[in-house]
């Protein structure tokens, strides 16, 4: 019986930690562009009362041109990138973290890439202080979108960079030889190098 006491009381103290976490999610868009962000933070991290807010910036946006320029001056090289901001706000004022890290997560619907898009080339960066840091470069891709995870200690403009699916300037064609009467040459021939001079 008293075994049996305990085990209940052993569940409690493990759960105990999580009660206090700050889990917010904000889901921003329709469809295939939906863009979802959960952010986890342990008790405390978080000023009081604040609330996760996330705005996809469009290109007319000053803020989608200055995440533009530092992307650029950064020397991140990329060939389109879709631009979030993301932060806490207390009574409609910013705030930050107050102490300690907060987990991220972002799932980005399929339709925010172009169908041009090498998945594979996905990267994330935390713009801040005019300077990009790849928060991370390691992105889920499924046919219903893309996740990401990764930790900040701070919130602002966030970009998810690609290269288009011929980024690495590689193209596979079929070159079949002829002669004047237009007679197949040498049809086996294979592994033949060309040059584009």
């Amino acid at each position: 019986a008293k075994e049996n006491a305990d085990k209940p009381a052993e569940k409690q103290e493990k759960a105990t930690p999580k009660a206090g976490e700050n889990v917010q999610t904000a889901t921003i868009g329709t469809g295939d562009k939906t863009v979802t962000v959960k952010t986890t933070a342990a008790a405390g991290v978080l000023p009081e009362g604040a609330k996760l807010v996330v705005k996809k910036l469009a290109n007319q946006d000053q803020a989608y041109q200055d995440a533009e320029s530092t992307l650029k001056d950064s020397q991140v090289t990329y060939d389109d990138f879709l631009a979030l901001d993301v932060g806490f706000e207390v009574n409609g004022k910013e705030v930050e973290p107050e102490a300690g890290s907060v987990q991220v997560q972002f799932e980005l619907g399929a339709g925010l890439l172009p169908e041009t898009a090498d998945t594979s080339t996905l990267a994330v960066q935390h713009l801040t202080d005019g300077k990009a840091e790849t928060v991370t470069n390691e992105v889920a891709v499924t046919e219903n979108g893309m996740k990401a995870d990764f930790t900040v200690n701070s919130f602002s403009t966030f970009t998810i960079t690609w290269w288009g699916d011929d980024y690495k300037k590689y193209y596979e064609f079929t070159a079949h030889y002829i002669d004047e009467n237009g007679n197949a040459i040498n049809p086996s021939a294979s592994n033949v190098e060309l040059s584009d001079n």
